[in-house]
């Protein structure tokens, strides 16, 4: 897979763990831990981060008891 050189130099801002974190952004965050929430094995379970992101969903899963995989 070729990542584009938009998509690289938009992850290199480091935006996008704040964007989640803030204004209409949160809701993305909230509604993607209520989806893991229903969909994953209750804690403690095993969670493998394979770096699609910034990790901003993999650092809520350690808070809630997960650990990693």
């Amino acid at each position: 897979m070729t990542v584009t050189r938009e998509v690289l130099a938009y992850y290199a801002q480091d935006l996008e763990h704040d964007r989640l974190r803030e204004g209409r952004g949160r809701l993305e965050f909230w509604r993607t831990q209520d989806v893991l929430r229903r969909t994953l094995p209750p804690p403690p379970a095993r969670v493998l981060d394979v770096g699609g992101g910034t990790g901003v969903h993999a650092e809520w899963l350690l808070t809630v008891a997960h650990r990693p995989g």
